[in-house]
């Protein structure tokens, strides 16, 4: 073995992995100073007998990998330049030198100085330099395999004829590419390594490659080649750049000899630039094109487009040119300019008549002898003249209008509109040529006459002709809305929208330490960049216009240019139309939707009507979306600069235009308000304020006196976001934290003035101390607002004997719905519940309609089992869950009592039973006891105990997160001299209460193992909470507190849900044996095996816990170590 050579060896790794090592030095007679790919040094004994080695083959200096390794299984070096390898070599002997000064060897003899004689006496050849390894993936940098070295009596032989100057390859320091190092017979420096016409020359710590080569080729290597990029290699030893990376190393500066000698601006590194923003390569920009110019099917263009496309990026990813300083790839790029901008407009009639001037050719077609200095000239005039021309033309239309209207006065002649006529307001709908439409012919024929008619009426049956209605809008312009009442009773109400509005501000709390940033952005013309579906246009069509000015305006087949009939057409919208009832639910959905894509939010971070406000305190930003405006809020200005900046992106990529944009300031106008995000104060806008105020003044002089206490109001009006909460109430007043809730007596119906006059003494409270309050949440059994839970109805119809208990039960059902179907029952209604049941009639809707539209029968019963077990197919292949197909079979069901056993609709059965087949569906995994112990711990940490305690209540007790959080204090059952463990009693009859089995009065003992202190804390906690529910929050504030500790963990809070307590408390029960099978399938109440076994499964704790993140891992473990002292810590300070 030699140094510079390459080693295979094998630690006996399952599966095999030969590992690469490089020969450095040698220490003794086996051990080696060896390079790791990582390049890590250090000795290493390099033989068969190196007891930690399974395998071990010496390649040589060639690196050749033999037949009998695997290459796949190789680790090996990713490309190294000569000046790194020289580096790594010379290392690797003074660490030798080193090793073997401390075993009394002595040092190494240095490296040969040159190949070639200093001076005489010639010295005795130097044994051969090692040579370099050209190892594919390995040292892919290193130089080509050399020769030995020219003994000392051959070197001056024919010398000075062939080769007689080093000059340096690279610039290094301060020697230039180009400059002679030396020029023979003189040597280069001491300690250089040489092979042949190549070298490596030391310069202080760095190296330089050079090259021996004539005096007359020395001034070529002085010259920097703009055309080619450094070639870099894949971790394969393959030639390749991804295309997002090579942006950064394009140069787009002019070669020696001039730059592009085409016509125009380069636009080679432009395109790339904006092929990497958008996250695409040249190539599936070729797709995209596709489906969104809508380029006709065999155009030959898109072949063309396509192979342009693929050379383009191979010449950037493959031969690694530097492109925007190559004229032929200029022109690849031009000529695919071309094709995109010939099908812009008409994507089926594509137009070329600008690509002589784009191609950027020094000659021209269409203008042979020409010059083109010239030719210039005479377009400027030309374009001056027209312009002259259309602006007369529009002062004589000005003009006319005003002749015509000579008194017409309102709102739009104020602001101007009345000077756009019918053309101006065709060209903002159409981008066409303005053609005057003139007058039918005077005497039309009668078969033109009928001809016409057929046609107008063929269209009339589809379309209804909107109005137009202009209104003003900001930048003096004017908004383009629709008057769509009457195509509006065609379609349902859209469903309540999640929309933000002025209040939502005072809804966020600022921490007093902390300022508030806001960044912003608008979508210009948003409702007009939504597409609209084709079977829907045909509801939004503007007036007729003759339809022979289709063809004449150059109208694309496919948009019906071609149309051959005399008579009217009607164009219709292709985007979302502003006074369609669905159209501002589409527009804020969609917006909402992509912003938390982009942004990688929850909907948590979504400030909305209806839900509770984000927490500011973690810095983490929230979004408040109104139709095209966003406003992004957060406390921290790098992430909420973070989070504009990504969603501005992502929208541009979508093709939307983003306008309007702020980045993050503390001082922004939202809503109608100004927003001070240092002092939190959050104020109306003046000039808006104004306005309403004197609109309220206006309307207290007839219609009401409350107007006027309004338009007085509205000047105190204010909200300030770090107002905190008051830890102490001045006399006569004082704070007690046992307040109850609402009473149950408070809410009943009859009581409704009680009620009003308490709500009208708090709205005096409240503006006369400059205070905000916030309502308790008031259980649905005691809110009359809320449709009655299935306890509540069994109190209501219990009685103390037979004639009280109908009396009630009448009652009950004569205020019950109409039934689902004709015929049912009542008792045949209960048999779901209220949500159920309405969710059965939608599904059984959509199956109607889908039998309807395909024209199938169901008078029979086989006609049903085939109709639906074609449903059930079409679901499948719409990539549908199974449990889809389950919720719609049971709706079948739940309409057609009749086949309900179970030899009715066989064939629907057995394509539920092939469906789950296929698609079985999973079931949530559980989360390990460290995680459990780890999301307790933050909760404590964070002030959140009481969340913590359910979370812990779930993991012990296996509960849903619906039963732990619908426990009352009263449902505790603390420990007696009988039973010395706490048990929580599960559904009380008492309160009418039942499980989703129908089972009551549950019992579950708090004995766990590894928590067995913890049924003495929920005892307290029901003592401090008696007549009272047990953890005192609703659902949405449990699921808010559980996401943000998740990801303030770094998971994302869509990984693991509260459900997953449920799946850990058994399977970590079982995987330490805890209890037995019997005993976690009693303590789950689980009537079947199978129920356990999909609850149950303790051998994925352990690969759950693995696939955390390393720094989780560790905090999970400390965390689970120090759990009973931090429970019982934080417990002991909220309980006393």
């Amino acid at each position: 073995m030699e140094p510079g050579g390459i080693a295979f060896v094998d630690y006996g790794e399952r599966p095999v992995v030969w590992h690469t090592r490089l020969l450095l030095a040698p220490t003794n007679s086996t051990c080696w100073v060896i390079l790791t790919p990582d390049l890590d040094s250090y000795e290493e004994e390099m033989d068969i007998g190196n007891p930690d080695f399974q395998n071990f083959h010496y390649a040589g200096p060639t690196g050749v990998i033999p037949p009998h390794i695997d290459r796949r299984r190789v680790y090996s070096f990713a490309p190294l330049s000569p000046g790194d390898l020289g580096r790594h070599m010379q290392q690797g002997r003074v660490t030798a030198n080193a090793i073997r000064a401390t075993v009394g060897l002595p040092p190494l003899p240095p490296l040969a100085a040159a190949a070639h004689p200093v001076a005489p006496p010639q010295p005795a050849a130097p044994p051969p330099v090692p040579a370099y390894v050209p190892v594919t993936g390995m040292l892919g940098g290193a130089l080509p395999p050399a020769a030995p070295a020219v003994p000392a009596a051959v070197a001056g032989v024919g010398a000075q004829e062939q080769v007689n100057t080093w000059v340096a390859v690279e610039e290094v320091g301060q020697i230039k590419r180009g400059q002679i190092l030396a020029v023979e017979p003189a040597a280069l420096p001491a300690g250089s390594l040489i092979a042949s016409d190549h070298a490596i020359v030391p310069d202080g710590p760095k190296f330089i490659f050079a090259r021996k080569v004539k005096a007359s080729e020395v001034e070529g290597y002085k010259l920097e080649d703009l055309r080619v990029l450094p070639v870099v290699f894949d971790g394969q030893g393959i030639r390749r750049r991804e295309f997002y990376g090579l942006c950064s190393h394009l140069n787009d500066s002019s070669p020696q000899g001039g730059g592009l000698q085409l016509e125009g601006p380069a636009t080679v590194l432009r395109l790339c630039k904006m092929m990497r923003d958008s996250n695409l390569t040249p190539t599936t920009f070729h797709e995209y094109w596709l489906r969104s110019a809508d380029i006709p099917k065999g155009d030959r263009s898109v072949y063309e487009h396509e192979c342009l496309s693929r050379i383009f990026e191979a010449m950037l990813t493959v031969d690694q040119l530097n492109a925007p300083a190559l004229q032929s790839a200029e022109l690849v790029s031009r000529r695919m300019q071309v094709i995109r901008e010939a099908h812009r407009i008409s994507p089926g009639s594509p137009d070329y008549s600008s690509d002589d001037i784009m191609m950027g050719w020094r000659y021209r077609r269409a203008g042979q002898g020409v010059d083109q200095e010239l030719a210039a000239h005479v377009a400027t005039e030309l374009k001056n003249e027209a312009a002259i021309a259309k602006e007369s033309r529009k002062a004589r239309e000005e003009a006319e209008a005003r002749r015509r209207a000579p008194n017409k006065k309102g709102k739009n002649a104020q602001e101007g509109a009345a000077s756009f006529s019918d053309g101006d307001i065709r060209r903002e709908l159409f981008p066409l040529p303005h053609i005057s439409l003139g007058q039918p012919p005077p005497n039309p024929s009668q078969h033109q006459r009928r001809k016409a008619a057929r046609h107008r009426l063929a269209q009339w049956r589809h379309i209804f002709q909107l109005c137009l209605i202009r209104m003003a809008e900001k930048f003096s312009r004017l908004r383009l809305v629709l008057d769509c009442r009457a195509v509006n009773q065609m379609f349902r109400s859209p469903p309540p929208l999640a929309m933000s509005a002025g209040f939502s501000w005072s809804r966020l709390k600022v921490p007093q330490e902390q300022t508030l940033y806001t960044a912003q952005t608008d979508v210009k013309d948003y409702f007009y960049s939504l597409r609209l579906p084709h079977y829907l246009r045909p509801f939004f069509a503007l007036p007729p216009i003759p339809a022979h000015l289709l063809k004449l305006w150059g109208v694309s087949d496919e948009m019906g240019g071609s149309c051959e009939v005399d008579g009217m057409t009607f164009p219709q919208f292709g985007v979302v139309p502003m006074g369609w009832n669905w159209a501002m639910f589409f527009a804020q959905r969609v917006h909402q939707c992509q912003a938390l894509l982009a942004s990688g939010l929850g909907p948590s971070r979504l400030v909305a009507e209806g839900q509770p406000a984000p927490q500011l305190d973690s810095g983490e930003p929230c979004l408040m979306v109104y139709a095209d405006n966003l406003n992004v809020i957060g406390t921290d200005r790098d992430k909420v600069q973070k989070v504009k900046d990504d969603i501005q992106q992502h929208l541009q990529q979508l093709g939307f235009r983003v306008r309007e944009v702020i980045d993050a300031s503390t001082r922004v106008d939202s809503l109608g308000f100004a927003i001070d995000g240092k002092s939190g104060k959050v104020l109306p806008i003046p000039e808006r304020v104004s306005k309403v105020i004197a609109a309220f003044k206006w309307l207290s002089r007839s219609v009401a006196k409350e107007a006027e206490w309004a338009a007085n109001l509205l000047h105190i009006c204010c909200a300030d976001l770090k107002r905190e909460w008051s830890e102490t109430v001045t006399d006569p007043y004082e704070l007690n934290p046992d307040f109850k809730d609402i009473p149950q007596e408070f809410m009943d119906d009859n009581h409704w003035g009680l009620r009003f006059a308490a709500f009208m003494r708090l709205c005096a409270l409240v503006l006369a101390a400059d205070i905000a309050v916030f309502h308790r949440w008031v259980p649905s059994e005691f809110n009359p607002a809320d449709h009655g839970s299935r306890a509540r109805v069994r109190k209501m119809i219990q009685g103390a004997n037979r004639e009280e208990r109908g009396a009630k039960r009448a009652r009950y059902m004569s205020s019950v719905e109409q039934p689902r179907f004709q015929g049912q029952t009542f008792l045949e209604q209960q048999a779901v519940s209220h949500l159920v049941a309405l969710d059965y009639v939608k599904r059984h809707q959509v199956f109607l309609n889908f039998v309807k539209s395909n024209r199938l029968s169901l008078d029979t019963a086989q006609n049903c089992d085939e109709s639906f077990s074609i449903f059930l197919n079409s679901l499948f292949h719409a990539g549908l869950d199974i449990t889809e197909g389950s919720k719609h079979f049971a709706a079948m069901l739940d309409a057609c009592p009749s086949l309900s056993q179970k030899f009715q609709l066989p064939r629907s059965r057995r394509c539920l039973q092939g469906w789950q087949k296929l698609d079985p569906g999973s079931t949530r995994p559980p989360l390990p006891f460290a995680l459990v112990a780890l999301i307790v711990d933050k909760m404590c940490r964070s002030r959140q105990v009481v969340a913590a305690l359910a979370v812990l209540t779930m993991f012990v007790a296996y509960l849903r997160p619906g039963e732990a959080l619908g426990l009352q204090a009263i449902d505790v059952i603390k420990p007696c001299r009988s039973s010395k463990t706490a048990v929580i009693n599960l559904h009380p009859s008492n309160r009418g209460e039942c499980s989703k089995v129908g089972l009551a009065d549950e019992s579950i003992s708090l004995d766990n193992a590894e928590l067995p202190f913890f049924g003495n804390i929920l005892v307290k906690l029901a003592r401090k909470h008696a007549n009272s529910w047990l953890f005192n929050m609703d659902y949405q504030q449990m699921k808010t507190i559980w996401d943000n500790t998740i990801q303030n963990l770094g998971i994302s809070h869509k990984q693991y849900v509260m459900y997953q307590l449920r799946h850990a408390g058994p399977s970590h029960d079982r995987l330490h044996n805890f209890r037995t099978a019997l005993e976690v399938k009693m303590r789950g109440r689980w009537s079947a095996d199978s129920s356990v076994q999909r609850y149950e499964k303790h051998a994925l704790i352990n690969a759950e816990f693995q696939a955390l993140p390393v720094a989780v891992q560790e905090a999970s473990l400390k965390a689970e170590k120090s759990l009973k002292s931090t429970v019982l810590k934080f417990s002991n300070h909220l309980l006393g």
